[in-house]
């Protein structure tokens, strides 16, 4: 329920649009469950068309001729995105863990075990932009180990 400043500006209607939406929803969810066989002609003209359905029913029947749905993300775009993933959170579980270390090579180890990881989650790549992704941050990664051991022998760290 929002606050009384909000309920002012509220249409005095609300409740009785929630509710059709609602029994809108619930009548769908009832299409959807049913065969097709079974489904009365009331619920379907209350349903609303899917954008994927035909004009002509007779190619509702053959499923070869029917539309498909596009996928959320390519096989590209997933891949990309559980590879960011992963170095994320390798990286991020670098970050936690070396102010802990007490050693130049405990902080050595952890970074050698973010390398490690990186190199794992790269071994089944199949596209190049996700190749392209993973040498980047590996590049990145030397740099960073190269600039943390500078720092170290000249007892900035």
């Amino acid at each position: 329920m929002p606050p009384p400043s909000e309920q002012e500006d509220m249409p005095p209607n609300t409740e009785t649009q929630d509710q059709d939406l609602i029994s809108q929803f619930n009548s769908i969810l009832n299409l959807q469950s049913q065969p097709s066989s079974e489904a009365t002609t009331q619920d379907n003209m209350s349903a609303p068309k899917r954008e994927n359905e035909s004009a002509n029913p007779s190619s509702d029947q053959n499923p070869k001729k029917r539309k498909r749905e596009q996928p959320f993300m390519s096989a590209e775009e997933l891949e990309l995105a559980m590879l960011e993933t992963i170095l994320e959170a390798a990286w991020n579980y670098r970050v936690a863990l070396i102010p802990s270390a007490t050693s130049a090579a405990q902080r050595r180890q952890i970074r050698q075990d973010e390398r490690t990881t990186c190199l794992i989650a790269a071994q089944g790549l199949r596209f190049s932009a996700s190749r392209k992704y993973y040498r980047a941050r590996e590049i990145l990664l030397e740099a960073e180990d190269e600039l943390a051991e500078f720092e170290e022998r000249k007892g900035w760290a």
